[in-house]
């Protein structure tokens, strides 16, 4: 875990170098991003076949994929993930260390791309990134990972109103990982008045679903018989954080607390109808139910992950209505709060990413 520990503390001082600055620019955001995203892809580029649940499995069915033909490999797997997986064994050879490193520097190209074209402070988006556990998360469902890399990457374009490149870039994602197709459900809400009442609508619609998404999740499973191990009644998976029931009802918790929170005050502050933030608002919203969901059925933990990872866009975005002095008191409460239950999933190992190896 030391290395992790240096690694949280390393972007932490870099923000806080970040934050002296008097003047910020693109090109301010691009040199953190670089300099604090490097660390990261060496550390999940070249670490051992067992840091992290599915790597070892991975790692397998990369070199099965690359000794069938494509149609061979399309039984068991989407076109993109084999045609990537073929372009990578063809290119680089079909050791494990290259296979790891590609993915992990693509997955991690992506999300600091994500940062750096939507957050309006990339240093606090980059500390939660870390801290909410979705890096150390991608350790383990590489494949979704990488889904939820690409898809993230097209808001970008809903938000400009060019929704033939939004769904195009979604329909990649499709073909790396089958759930990508959930994150079109967006280009509808995007289209929705912003008012309170429609929030109130959007919340009863919630609840409702979540007493008839129990089936939907069964016929599912059904359709695409291998992830069955997801449909029980006892793991426990919320916003990507692997197991732990109790730990995970709170860490839910914290977030509709902050949404609540910032309801009201975005109410007071008459910011409520702003578009953009109304549809972080259902983003989050959608997110959060599938976090609470999950709490009974993990397969819907694995959905979740395609709209909680805002949070780190969406805190910031939030905190930006208040005054220097007290953004900069919001920042550091929320890293401080949630630096713990970031620290009890590194012990208790959750995606298995310590105790940490070197590929060598």
């Amino acid at each position: 875990m030391i290395i992790y520990t240096l690694l949280i503390f390393y972007v932490i001082f870099l923000s806080i170098i970040y934050a002296l600055k008097k003047s910020k620019s693109k090109k301010t955001d691009k040199i953190f991003l670089i300099m604090a995203f490097i660390p990261m892809i060496i550390i999940m580029g070249f670490r051992g076949r067992t840091v992290g649940t599915d790597t070892y499995s991975y790692t397998i069915y990369f070199q099965q994929i690359c000794d069938y033909s494509i149609s061979e490999a399309l039984n068991f797997f989407p076109l993109g993930w084999v045609i990537l997986n073929k372009m990578i064994g063809i290119t680089l050879g079909i050791e494990p260390v290259n296979y790891i490193f590609v993915v992990s520097f693509l997955l991690l190209i992506l999300f600091m791309k994500f940062i750096y074209d939507n957050s309006i402070d990339v240093s606090v988006s980059t500390i939660l990134f870390i801290l909410f556990y979705h890096y150390f998360s991608s350790f383990n469902g590489m494949r979704q990972y990488l889904a939820v890399a690409i898809a993230i990457n097209s808001f970008k374009y809903l938000m400009e109103n060019k929704n033939i490149k939004f769904i195009f870039i979604n329909l990649i994602a499709t073909s790396i990982h089958p759930t990508a197709l959930l994150f079109l459900f967006l280009l509808p809400v995007k289209n929705i008045k912003p008012t309170i009442s429609n929030i109130y609508k959007i919340l009863f619609i919630s609840i409702v679903l979540m007493m008839i998404l129990g089936p939907i999740a069964q016929l599912f499973v059904k359709m695409f018989p291998h992830y069955e191990l997801y449909l029980d009644e006892t793991g426990i998976g919320t916003f990507g954080f692997g197991q732990g029931k109790n730990r995970n009802i709170i860490i839910t918790f914290i977030y509709i607390a902050f949404e609540i929170f910032m309801l009201v005050v975005m109410k007071n502050k008459n910011k409520i109808n702003l578009k953009e933030h109304f549809v972080y608002i259902i983003i989050n919203l959608i997110g959060i139910l599938f976090c609470l969901m999950s709490l009974s059925n993990t397969l819907f933990n694995r959905l979740s992950w395609y709209f909680i990872i805002f949070a780190i866009i969406y805190i910031p975005y939030c905190f930006k209505f208040f005054n220097n002095k007290d953004r900069l008191y919001l920042n550091v409460l929320f890293i401080a709060v949630m630096f713990i239950p970031c620290y009890v999933q590194l012990y208790e190992g959750i995606s298995n990413v310590a105790p940490f190896s070197w590929i060598w």
